[in-house]
């Protein structure tokens, strides 16, 4: 069996990453350099804060959080100041978690 069907990756993965190897090293070869782009925000520690809050029970006379009453609710928290309707589904949706 070929390297590319017991990892399930494609030949060309194979091919740079030998390329890579010969070039440059293992260690550079195995790794994956930073991708462009915006940094992540909100950390692990975040994330949880959000997913915790979103589990407890909804603000009275409200039925369950919705993603508003979420956001203004972290936002009254310190490191949430910022925070995004957008944001709070991403955390969310990554977890997993469907408000409705």
């Amino acid at each position: 069996m070929e390297i590319k069907d017991t990892l399930r990756i494609s030949r060309a993965t194979v091919s740079n990453t030998k390329k890579k190897y010969r070039e440059e090293s293992l260690q550079n070869a195995l790794a994956e350099k930073p991708r462009s782009g915006q940094p992540k925000k909100y950390t692990e520690k975040h994330e949880a804060e959000v997913i915790a809050q979103a589990c407890t029970e909804s603000p009275d006379g409200r039925k369950r959080w919705t993603l508003t009453l979420l956001t203004e609710e972290m936002r009254k928290k310190d490191g949430f100041e910022t925070i995004n309707k957008e944001s709070i589904r991403l955390i969310l949706k990554k977890a997993k978690l469907n408000l409705g």
